[in-house]
Protein backbone atom coordinates (compact mmCIF):
# COMPACT_ATOMS: atom_id res chain seq x y z
CA UNK A 1 0.00 0.00 0.00
CA UNK A 2 1.23 3.80 -1.05
CA UNK A 3 1.84 6.35 2.00
CA UNK A 4 -1.10 8.20 1.81
CA UNK A 5 0.87 11.29 3.59
CA UNK A 6 3.45 13.20 3.00
CA UNK A 7 5.18 16.48 4.24
CA UNK A 8 4.53 19.64 1.89
CA UNK A 9 6.54 22.03 3.96
CA UNK A 10 8.82 21.61 6.70
CA UNK A 11 11.21 22.99 9.04
CA UNK A 12 13.42 20.98 11.00
CA UNK A 13 16.49 21.82 13.41
CA UNK A 14 18.06 19.44 15.45
CA UNK A 15 14.84 17.89 18.03
CA UNK A 16 12.69 20.04 16.11
CA UNK A 17 10.13 19.27 13.07
CA UNK A 18 7.60 22.15 12.33
CA UNK A 19 5.55 21.68 8.74
CA UNK A 20 2.49 21.38 6.80
CA UNK A 21 1.13 17.55 6.52
CA UNK A 22 -0.26 16.90 2.68
CA UNK A 23 -2.04 14.08 0.99
CA UNK A 24 -0.34 12.21 -1.60
CA UNK A 25 -0.75 14.12 -5.26
CA UNK A 26 -3.46 16.64 -3.88
CA UNK A 27 -2.93 20.09 -3.55
CA UNK A 28 -3.98 21.68 0.30
CA UNK A 29 -6.55 22.52 0.48
CA UNK A 30 -8.19 21.50 -2.92
CA UNK A 31 -11.93 19.92 -3.10
CA UNK A 32 -10.59 16.53 -3.90
CA UNK A 33 -9.14 16.60 -0.44
CA UNK A 34 -12.25 16.08 1.81
CA UNK A 35 -12.44 12.50 -0.84
CA UNK A 36 -9.02 11.54 -0.50
CA UNK A 37 -9.62 11.88 3.46
CA UNK A 38 -12.83 10.08 3.81
CA UNK A 39 -11.36 7.24 1.15
CA UNK A 40 -8.13 7.04 3.29
CA UNK A 41 -9.82 6.96 6.29
CA UNK A 42 -12.54 4.29 5.76
CA UNK A 43 -10.45 2.34 4.12
CA UNK A 44 -10.47 -1.15 5.58
CA UNK A 45 -6.78 -1.87 6.05
CA UNK A 46 -6.13 1.80 7.63
CA UNK A 47 -9.53 0.85 9.77
CA UNK A 48 -7.70 -2.50 10.93
CA UNK A 49 -4.67 -0.58 11.70
CA UNK A 50 -6.42 2.37 13.60
CA UNK A 51 -8.81 -0.19 15.92
CA UNK A 52 -5.35 -2.67 16.28
CA UNK A 53 -6.87 -5.40 14.39
CA UNK A 54 -4.46 -8.19 13.13
CA UNK A 55 -6.90 -10.41 11.55
CA UNK A 56 -6.23 -10.68 7.72
CA UNK A 57 -9.67 -11.06 7.15
CA UNK A 58 -12.82 -9.27 8.37
CA UNK A 59 -16.29 -10.85 8.28
CA UNK A 60 -19.38 -8.65 7.86
CA UNK A 61 -20.03 -7.67 11.06
CA UNK A 62 -16.66 -7.17 11.80
CA UNK A 63 -16.40 -4.29 9.04
CA UNK A 64 -19.98 -3.04 10.26
CA UNK A 65 -18.74 -2.53 13.96
CA UNK A 66 -15.87 -0.14 12.20
CA UNK A 67 -17.96 1.61 10.33
CA UNK A 68 -20.68 2.53 12.79
CA UNK A 69 -17.80 4.29 14.56
CA UNK A 70 -18.29 7.33 12.71
CA UNK A 71 -21.50 7.19 12.29
CA UNK A 72 -24.89 8.72 14.24
CA UNK A 73 -27.09 5.87 16.28
CA UNK A 74 -30.08 7.37 13.73
CA UNK A 75 -29.59 8.50 9.77
CA UNK A 76 -30.25 12.02 9.81
CA UNK A 77 -32.56 13.46 7.44
CA UNK A 78 -30.01 16.17 6.54
CA UNK A 79 -26.43 14.89 6.95
CA UNK A 80 -24.89 18.53 6.92
CA UNK A 81 -27.17 19.83 9.01
CA UNK A 82 -27.01 17.40 11.74
CA UNK A 83 -22.79 17.84 11.58
CA UNK A 84 -23.45 21.99 11.80
CA UNK A 85 -25.86 21.30 15.31
CA UNK A 86 -24.11 18.38 16.79
CA UNK A 87 -20.69 20.90 16.63
CA UNK A 88 -22.64 23.65 18.01
CA UNK A 89 -24.16 21.67 20.51
CA UNK A 90 -20.67 19.83 21.56
CA UNK A 91 -17.74 20.85 20.79
CA UNK A 92 -16.36 17.41 21.09
CA UNK A 93 -18.45 16.23 18.31
CA UNK A 94 -16.07 13.74 16.12
CA UNK A 95 -12.54 15.12 17.57
CA UNK A 96 -11.61 11.36 17.07
CA UNK A 97 -11.17 12.13 13.59
CA UNK A 98 -7.78 14.48 14.19
CA UNK A 99 -6.42 11.43 16.07
CA UNK A 100 -7.41 9.14 13.59
CA UNK A 101 -6.02 10.94 10.28
CA UNK A 102 -2.83 11.91 12.59
CA UNK A 103 -2.29 8.17 13.38
CA UNK A 104 -2.45 6.99 9.47
CA UNK A 105 0.03 10.30 8.79
CA UNK A 106 2.68 9.14 11.76
CA UNK A 107 2.90 5.51 9.93
CA UNK A 108 3.02 6.55 6.76
CA UNK A 109 5.38 9.83 6.95
CA UNK A 110 7.36 7.94 10.13
CA UNK A 111 6.89 4.48 9.94
CA UNK A 112 5.86 4.31 13.59
CA UNK A 113 3.60 1.62 14.30
CA UNK A 114 0.83 1.84 16.87
CA UNK A 115 1.14 0.16 20.69
CA UNK A 116 -2.60 1.33 21.38
CA UNK A 117 -5.70 1.53 19.49
CA UNK A 118 -6.44 5.02 18.49
CA UNK A 119 -10.60 4.77 18.23
CA UNK A 120 -12.79 2.01 20.53
CA UNK A 121 -16.07 0.58 18.66
CA UNK A 122 -17.61 1.24 22.22
CA UNK A 123 -17.03 5.45 21.82
CA UNK A 124 -19.61 7.41 20.91
CA UNK A 125 -19.67 10.27 18.14
CA UNK A 126 -18.70 12.93 21.13
CA UNK A 127 -16.22 11.04 23.46
CA UNK A 128 -13.07 12.68 24.32
CA UNK A 129 -9.85 10.76 25.48
CA UNK A 130 -7.98 12.23 28.39
CA UNK A 131 -4.28 11.95 28.18
CA UNK A 132 -2.26 10.94 25.31
CA UNK A 133 -4.09 10.55 21.83
CA UNK A 134 -1.94 8.21 20.20
CA UNK A 135 1.57 6.75 21.30
CA UNK A 136 3.81 5.00 19.33
CA UNK A 137 6.11 2.38 19.99
CA UNK A 138 9.50 1.82 17.77
CA UNK A 139 11.54 -1.19 19.61
CA UNK A 140 14.07 -1.23 17.24
CA UNK A 141 15.17 2.14 16.97
CA UNK A 142 14.23 2.87 20.77
CA UNK A 143 11.79 5.15 20.23
CA UNK A 144 8.48 6.09 21.76
CA UNK A 145 6.06 8.54 20.52
CA UNK A 146 3.81 10.83 23.03
CA UNK A 147 0.91 12.61 20.81
CA UNK A 148 -1.73 15.29 21.18
CA UNK A 149 -4.31 15.79 17.99
CA UNK A 150 -6.87 17.85 17.49
CA UNK A 151 -9.60 18.73 14.95
CA UNK A 152 -10.52 22.47 15.08
CA UNK A 153 -12.22 25.06 13.09
CA UNK A 154 -8.94 27.28 13.55
CA UNK A 155 -5.34 26.54 13.96
CA UNK A 156 -4.31 28.91 16.67
CA UNK A 157 -7.14 27.99 19.35
CA UNK A 158 -5.81 24.45 18.59
CA UNK A 159 -1.78 25.40 19.12
CA UNK A 160 -2.61 26.67 22.19
CA UNK A 161 -4.40 23.40 23.40
CA UNK A 162 -1.44 21.45 22.42
CA UNK A 163 1.48 24.49 23.99
CA UNK A 164 -0.86 24.27 27.46
CA UNK A 165 -1.16 20.76 27.35
CA UNK A 166 2.88 19.83 26.35
CA UNK A 167 4.71 23.08 28.94
CA UNK A 168 1.78 24.64 30.95
CA UNK A 169 -0.84 22.74 32.51
CA UNK A 170 1.07 19.31 32.68
CA UNK A 171 -1.02 17.34 30.40
CA UNK A 172 1.49 14.93 29.42
CA UNK A 173 3.76 15.01 32.30
CA UNK A 174 0.37 14.37 34.57
CA UNK A 175 0.38 11.03 32.30
CA UNK A 176 4.05 10.12 32.36
CA UNK A 177 3.46 10.49 36.30
CA UNK A 178 0.07 8.18 35.71
CA UNK A 179 2.03 6.02 33.56
CA UNK A 180 5.00 5.87 36.38
CA UNK A 181 2.63 5.07 39.52
CA UNK A 182 0.84 2.62 37.51
CA UNK A 183 4.40 0.74 36.87
CA UNK A 184 4.99 0.70 40.50
CA UNK A 185 1.69 -0.64 41.36
CA UNK A 186 2.61 -3.82 39.19
CA UNK A 187 4.35 -5.94 42.31
CA UNK A 188 5.00 -8.82 39.75
CA UNK A 189 6.96 -6.84 37.78
CA UNK A 190 7.13 -2.71 38.17
CA UNK A 191 7.44 -2.44 34.72
CA UNK A 192 5.59 -0.54 31.81
CA UNK A 193 3.73 -3.41 29.37
CA UNK A 194 4.26 -1.82 25.80
CA UNK A 195 2.67 -3.63 22.58
CA UNK A 196 4.30 -3.26 19.25
CA UNK A 197 1.45 -3.49 15.95
CA UNK A 198 2.28 -6.81 14.30
CA UNK A 199 4.26 -7.99 17.29
CA UNK A 200 2.69 -10.98 19.21
CA UNK A 201 5.58 -10.30 22.09
CA UNK A 202 5.17 -7.90 24.79
CA UNK A 203 7.66 -5.50 25.48
CA UNK A 204 7.93 -4.94 29.09
CA UNK A 205 9.82 -1.85 30.22
CA UNK A 206 10.83 -0.21 33.53
CA UNK A 207 9.79 3.59 34.13
CA UNK A 208 13.37 4.52 34.48
CA UNK A 209 14.35 2.70 31.48
CA UNK A 210 11.35 4.38 29.23
CA UNK A 211 12.13 7.76 30.36
CA UNK A 212 15.35 6.85 29.28
CA UNK A 213 14.83 6.10 25.46
CA UNK A 214 14.13 8.55 22.88
CA UNK A 215 10.90 10.04 23.46
CA UNK A 216 9.47 12.41 20.96
CA UNK A 217 6.39 13.91 21.27
CA UNK A 218 4.11 14.95 18.37
CA UNK A 219 1.86 17.36 18.03
CA UNK A 220 -1.46 17.26 14.81
CA UNK A 221 -3.57 19.78 14.20
CA UNK A 222 -6.40 19.54 11.43
CA UNK A 223 -8.43 22.61 11.16
CA UNK A 224 -11.11 23.76 9.14
CA UNK A 225 -9.61 27.48 8.28
CA UNK A 226 -7.81 26.42 5.14
CA UNK A 227 -5.03 28.64 6.28
CA UNK A 228 -1.36 27.48 4.62
CA UNK A 229 0.61 28.36 6.94
CA UNK A 230 4.14 27.87 6.09
CA UNK A 231 6.45 26.24 8.19
CA UNK A 232 8.22 28.87 9.37
CA UNK A 233 4.90 31.15 10.50
CA UNK A 234 3.64 27.80 11.93
CA UNK A 235 6.90 27.15 14.32
CA UNK A 236 6.60 31.11 15.37
CA UNK A 237 2.52 30.59 16.11
CA UNK A 238 3.54 27.19 18.32
CA UNK A 239 6.62 29.36 20.73
CA UNK A 240 7.52 26.58 21.90
CA UNK A 241 10.50 23.81 21.32
CA UNK A 242 11.84 19.99 23.04
CA UNK A 243 13.95 21.99 25.30
CA UNK A 244 10.60 23.52 26.95
CA UNK A 245 9.52 20.00 27.24
CA UNK A 246 12.66 18.58 28.38
CA UNK A 247 13.21 21.18 31.39
CA UNK A 248 9.30 20.42 32.75
CA UNK A 249 10.27 16.65 32.56
CA UNK A 250 13.53 17.36 34.37
CA UNK A 251 11.89 19.36 37.14
CA UNK A 252 8.98 16.74 37.44
CA UNK A 253 11.37 13.73 37.12
CA UNK A 254 14.94 14.59 38.74
CA UNK A 255 18.20 12.27 38.30
CA UNK A 256 16.73 10.72 34.88
CA UNK A 257 18.64 11.42 32.10
CA UNK A 258 16.80 10.71 28.35
CA UNK A 259 19.04 9.95 25.82
CA UNK A 260 16.92 12.57 23.10
CA UNK A 261 13.66 14.50 23.42
CA UNK A 262 12.22 15.41 20.38
CA UNK A 263 9.15 17.66 19.20
CA UNK A 264 7.23 16.87 15.99
CA UNK A 265 4.61 19.20 15.30
CA UNK A 266 2.24 19.25 11.90
CA UNK A 267 -0.88 20.56 10.76
CA UNK A 268 -2.97 19.56 8.06
CA UNK A 269 -5.71 22.65 6.57
CA UNK A 270 -9.00 21.78 5.04
CA UNK A 271 -11.23 23.92 3.88
CA UNK A 272 -14.18 23.28 6.63
CA UNK A 273 -14.24 20.63 9.46
CA UNK A 274 -18.21 20.63 9.15
CA UNK A 275 -17.80 19.54 5.41
CA UNK A 276 -15.22 17.26 5.88
CA UNK A 277 -17.19 15.11 8.85
CA UNK A 278 -20.48 15.56 6.78
CA UNK A 279 -18.39 13.76 3.71
CA UNK A 280 -16.84 11.20 5.85
CA UNK A 281 -20.33 10.50 7.45
CA UNK A 282 -22.24 10.15 4.09
CA UNK A 283 -19.04 7.76 3.05
CA UNK A 284 -19.32 5.55 5.63
CA UNK A 285 -23.29 5.13 4.99
CA UNK A 286 -22.65 4.38 1.57
CA UNK A 287 -19.87 1.85 2.21
CA UNK A 288 -22.25 0.28 4.86
CA UNK A 289 -24.98 0.17 2.17
CA UNK A 290 -22.90 -1.68 -0.12
CA UNK A 291 -21.80 -4.25 2.22
CA UNK A 292 -25.75 -5.26 2.97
Amino acid sequence: MKNNFEIVDSKIDKNNSFGMAGVTDIVVPDDALDDAISEIVLNFDNLKFLFSIKKAFLNKDEKFLMINRFLPKEKPANINSFVVNSLNSNHNFYSFLGEAVFAILMRDIFNYKLSACVLRNTDTLVDSHTGVDSCFYDSGNKKIVLGEAKFYKCIDPAIDTIRKNFIVDDKILNQLDSLFRTALSNKNSKKIILQEAGVKELNMLSFNDFLQMDLIFAGFIMHGDGLKVTADNFKTKCGFTSKDISNNIAARFTGLTPLTYSLIMLHLPVDSKEALIAKIIDKAYEIKEKSV
